[in-house]
């Protein structure tokens, strides 16, 4: 991942789900003898028939998601901290 955020040109697009090659692997479907899995999708090579970004920022639900996982990390931590502090105390 690193290494493709490190050339700036490379921007990360949406792809649909019936579109997405790597789908068909991740779900167990037969990749061998599907064209999208060799050829990719129709569109590919034709940046003005790319599909549309479906979010340009990120939504109220996303957000509220991100405010509960940095919660659930910062209480763990926190729990984490007072039993290390119990056990150096006895």
């Amino acid at each position: 991942m690193r290494k493709i955020n490190s050339h700036k040109e490379a921007a990360w697009r949406y792809v649909p789900t019936a579109d997405n090659p790597a789908d068909l692997a991740s779900r167990g479907g037969h990749v061998e003898e599907a064209e999208l899995w060799w050829h990719g999708p129709r569109w590919l090579g034709s940046p003005e028939l790319w599909p549309v970004d479906v979010l340009n920022k990120p939504s109220e639900e996303s957000q509220r998601e991100a405010k509960l996982v940095q919660r659930v990390l910062r209480d763990a931590v926190n729990k984490e901290n007072k039993i290390e502090e119990l056990l150096y105390k006895f």
